[in-house]
């Protein structure tokens, strides 16, 4: 008995599939009017986005970081979301999916001024679309130049007749003097 209905089953699921692989190809289901064979047996259901993203809060770690060293920016909230963060060098990045999310960047020497040991700057995030922002501020980071242009000379040099000390910046640039 049992083996008669596996073999009833087996004979209608390949009825099925009979059935459904004899339609051409060129007149898909939907355009027949007919539903697909396994119409009724599927039970993927799309997952729907439950609305528009809320971009809550932008944290950097570390807020302070020598030049090459990456930080993480942490994008705080909740449902889908279309944003851009902006660093504050003039470097930004679009980011596209469900928050929270992670963005590491890493500052260069390029926005910074040759004689800066260090330099501030203002990141912040731009949601986009039905992307909406609540409360959020901007977040600082200060980068350290580890080898400004300017900076006094190593010490190992002071003991060298030819090196020379630093004076300060005079109209046309750096004035050096030996010493």
């Amino acid at each position: 008995m049992k083996l008669t209905r596996i073999a009833t089953m087996m004979f209608a699921l390949a009825g099925v599939a009979g059935a459904h692989a004899a339609q051409p190809a060129s007149q898909p289901a939907a355009q027949t009017g007919a539903q697909p064979a396994n119409a009724s047996m599927s039970r993927v259901v799309p997952v729907q986005p439950a609305g528009p993203g809320s971009l809550t809060g932008l944290t950097a770690t570390p807020a302070v970081a020598d030049v090459g060293k990456s930080i993480k920016f942490k994008l705080v909230g909740s449902g889908p979301c279309k944003l851009t963060l902006w660093f504050g060098d003039s470097a930004g990045i679009e980011k596209q999916g469900t928050l929270p999310f992670e963005i590491d960047y890493a500052y260069s020497t390029t926005s910074m001024n040759s004689t800066d040991a260090f330099k501030t700057y203002s990141a912040k995030a731009e949601p986009q679309g039905a992307c909406k922002a609540k409360g959020v501020m901007p977040v600082s980071v200060t980068i350290n130049n580890p080898n400004p242009q300017g900076a006094a000379p190593a010490s190992s040099n002071t003991g060298n007749p030819n090196s020379v000390t630093l004076d300060g910046n005079g109209a046309n640039g750096l004035v050096v003097k030996p010493k």
